[in-house]
């Protein structure tokens, strides 16, 4: 008698146990469950003061910041920049090179000097001493000496 109930306590308390780990189970599989969902979810919006986005070399390719959006190369050297003001386009030596703004698209030299200009007003080149050597615009063609003395236009 003594072992029948000694076994049918064992047996209730084994059902208890297994229960209870079932239950330890399913909960645990649950919390999992919904961490899973909650890091999965697409935040509404995302502050911060800059972002960058880091290639695979560990080099910073993108920089986005309040003032400007920048854009680097392969080798860390930066390309292009947008701002408020201007896009720029810079070459392999981190050099201007075009520039875009509302007076105009520039192109510029070597030295960063400006070369040519395309703006409403019309088209212009530059010498090596940013001085206007042709122009054209709605008004004609003019073509100009190292001092910017006017030596032709059409139509006159």
């Amino acid at each position: 008698m003594d072992l029948e109930r000694r076994v049918e306590r064992l047996e209730r308390e084994n059902r208890w146990l297994k229960i209870t780990g079932g239950v330890a189970v399913a909960v645990s599989l649950a919390v999992a469950l919904v961490l899973t969902l909650m890091l999965r979810e697409i935040p509404d919006v995302i502050e911060a003061r800059a972002f960058r986005v880091i290639g695979e070399d560990g080099n910073v390719r993108v920089r986005l910041e309040a003032a400007s959006i920048a854009v680097f190369d392969q080798n860390a050297k930066q390309r292009v920049e947008i701002n408020d003001t201007a896009i720029a386009y810079f070459d392999e030596y981190e050099q201007l090179r075009v520039a875009i703004s509302s007076r105009g698209i520039g192109y510029f030299d070597l030295d960063e000097r400006n070369r040519a200009t395309i703006s409403a007003a019309g088209i212009a080149t530059f010498d090596e001493n940013e001085r206007l050597r042709t122009a054209m615009g709605p008004a004609g063609i003019w073509y100009f000496d190292a001092e910017e003395n006017l030596l032709w236009r059409a139509p006159q």
